[in-house]
């Protein structure tokens, strides 16, 4: 068995597996080593019962139609990975007993905003607005992972960037004069990101918005684990090598570059690695439970290894958010040879994200070794 390969990618999430096949699409000799005995880390399921549980994904961002396909379906397309997809018609369904809504929230940007007023007349044209910068939140975004950022275009042509970059979602909502209750409904996602909206950056949850609402989210028939086996099976069509149940213990590091990784009693080599290692609404549905399992932290913390068993990895604070990570990229990189995908990523924890980040990773990683860095 070869202990040699151009890249070693550790674990097989999401971003993992993204970076493998691209990798290996481009020719080069990659193992993916994963601590478990399946591939996807939270994308995946179980079962209890005669029940299969989906343990983390209810919609996927940015798929859309296969005539008007978004980012993930052509990350998925690109990679070989075939999946099944059914398109959502509806975003969010939001209850709120303090402000007396019980409401679904269509696709598409002009039906979202059209609920929106029937919900809170007046809010129109504030809800527009927010699309509208999170359109030109994605123009800046797509130009500063392009690696190289001119102070004088970013004065001139994302100056829309520098005045929200600074800004918490509320402060924004109120700055375009968003009643409060088209507030509430309109950042029903703040979860997703961990941080209140008094907290949480604005052009990332405008950014994540727009990729739900427009054009589709979709869902994979088999769920989240269709996306783990279509990657998969990609990585192995490329002549990748995947071994489970193996836990890597440590990066091997000689005189500021990284060699290999050390995993069961054993060193395995390689000059470059990929680390993708992070009240009562009066609704019941207790007459519907047949099957109950509960996870907390030490579930996830055993599962997913993530700090102190958070489900999404890291929280999103400001200051280590999306945009400051995108604008320091290219200084990410402070071990040769080693980059990080996932929720260490600059796109922050979530499945889209997480597949991008692993797309970057590997695509830069390919640049290294062509470029013999």
């Amino acid at each position: 068995m070869s202990k040699r390969f151009d890249v070693i990618v550790v674990g097989a999430g999401n971003g993992g597996l993204t970076a493998a096949v691209t990798t290996a699409k481009n020719g080069l000799k990659t193992l993916v080593l994963e601590q478990h005995n399946l591939p996807g880390g939270s994308a995946t399921s179980f079962r209890r019962g005669r029940f299969e549980f989906e343990p983390s994904l209810h919609e996927l961002a940015d798929v859309g139609p296969a005539e008007n396909p978004d980012g993930v379906r052509q990350l998925f397309d690109s990679l070989g990975a075939e999946v099944d997809w059914r398109l959502e018609d509806t975003v969010f369904r939001v209850v709120s007993e303090e402000d007396q809504i019980d409401a679904v929230l269509p696709t598409g940007i002009d039906a979202f905003a059209d609920e929106m007023e029937r919900l809170v007349p007046g809010c129109r044209d504030s809800v527009m607005a927010v699309f509208d910068l999170a359109k030109r939140a994605s123009d800046s975004i797509n130009y500063f992972a392009g690696g190289k950022v001119d102070p004088q275009v970013l004065a001139t042509e994302h100056t829309d960037f520098m005045r929200m970059a600074s800004h918490t979602v509320d402060e924004c909502l109120d700055a375009l004069g968003m009643p409060k209750k088209a507030q509430h409904i309109l950042t029903t996602y703040w979860p997703y990101l961990g941080v209140p909206t008094d907290q949480l950056d604005f052009l990332h949850y405008a950014f994540m918005l727009l990729r739900y609402v427009s054009p589709h989210p979709a869902m994979p028939y088999m769920r989240s684990h269709e996306l783990s086996l279509a990657l998969e099976k990609s990585l192995l069509d490329n002549g990748g090598h995947i071994w489970y149940n193996t836990r890597v213990e440590k990066l091997l590091v000689r005189d500021g570059a990284v060699y290999g990784v050390a995993a069961d009693g054993q060193d395995i080599y390689a000059d470059h690695v990929i680390a993708n290692c992070e009240k009562k609404l009066n609704i019941s549905i207790k007459p519907y439970i047949e099957e109950i399992a509960i996870a907390g932290p030490p579930t996830f913390a055993r599962y997913l290894n993530t700090p102190r068993g958070t489900p999404y990895g890291y929280r999103n604070e400001r200051w280590d958010g999306m945009m400051p990570r995108t604008m320091a990229l290219k200084d990410e990189q402070v071990i040769r040879g080693l980059r990080f995908c996932g929720a260490h990523g600059e796109r922050t924890d979530g499945y889209s994200s997480a597949y991008m980040s692993g797309t970057t990773a590997g695509r830069l990683t390919v640049n290294d070794i062509k470029e013999g860095k």
